[in-house]
């Protein structure tokens, strides 16, 4: 059997399909990803953090964290988010454990609520960033979880300090 160069058969086809629609892209894909540039960032554009985070801040801020175009900041960004927030939450439980009607009426009752809920937030943060370990997501999904689950105990702590209040 001698092989036809000029003879065009229905597998010389499928291979030229195959490399075409396969084995091209993946190729270029590979060069594009080790020879990419990096993506430039306008001089002079510097993200502040609020001084003071409101409920309201809290949800532009995560997505002002998103937006950065590194991970480092990113994860800087969500860390000091956390952080405001937690600032924010402990002012709170200082304001309703000082309250008089907290001391005499359910006082132990929240001072326990209040250590569990923090090993609750902590283990569960944890957990949802045991995805990406060892990984630089790692630490803004950890921060995220804890700014969102803090943001919900702020809530509670308010409705709580509105209740001695009255």
């Amino acid at each position: 059997m001698s092989i036809q160069w000029n003879h065009v058969t229905w597998y010389s086809k499928l291979l030229s399909v195959i490399v075409l629609l396969i084995i091209l892209p993946i190729v270029f894909f590979r060069l594009g990803e080790r020879y990419s540039l990096p993506v430039p960032v306008e001089s002079g554009v510097v993200m502040q953090m609020p001084t003071t985070t409101t409920s309201e801040d809290v949800a532009t801020s995560s997505d002002e964290c998103a937006e950065l175009l590194q991970q480092q900041p990113m994860n800087q960004c969500a860390y000091e988010v956390f952080q405001n927030l937690d600032v924010q939450m402990n002012t709170l439980y200082t304001q309703v454990t000082q309250k008089e009607q907290f001391l005499s009426d359910i006082g132990p009752k929240i001072k326990k609520s209040q250590e569990k809920w923090l090993a609750y937030r902590d283990s569960e943060c944890e957990a949802e960033g045991h995805q990406y370990e060892g990984g630089s997501l790692q630490p803004f999904t950890i921060s995220s979880c804890k700014s969102a689950i803090t943001q919900a105990r702020i809530s509670e702590l308010q409705n709580w300090l509105e209740m001695f209040s009255l």
